[in-house]
């Protein structure tokens, strides 16, 4: 119907990062439901990093790389560059932010 070369990358750019988002949230939902108790972004990316199974289901999800889930959520959450929950969490790793977790995948 459209033409690949008609729609704009900058429009379809916020398409993905929109439809990622919505994932993001969505998957945060199922982990509230899973735990049954709310939980903070901090607490869904230790679950997500921490468990291999969730983190193929949620990229497969996504159709996209963890490095760029990682980068949406650091994104979109500013407070996972600066949580002490997530160095305590990962401190046998020699960088503890978001984006060298993201590269040891």
């Amino acid at each position: 119907m459209f033409n690949e070369d008609f729609i704009s990358p900058c429009a379809n750019t916020q398409i993905i990062n929109q439809e990622l988002e919505e994932l993001i949230n969505k998957f945060g939902s199922l982990i509230t439901l899973i735990t049954n108790k709310p939980v903070s972004c901090v607490t869904m990316f230790i679950i997500i990093q921490k468990n291999p199974e969730l983190k193929k289901f949620i990229v497969e999800l996504s159709e996209t790389s963890w490095y760029s889930i990682v980068e949406n959520m650091a994104h979109r959450y500013p407070v996972l560059n600066k949580s002490k929950k997530i160095k305590n969490e990962f401190n046998g790793k020699s960088k503890t932010n978001l984006q060298s977790l993201s590269k040891s995948i």
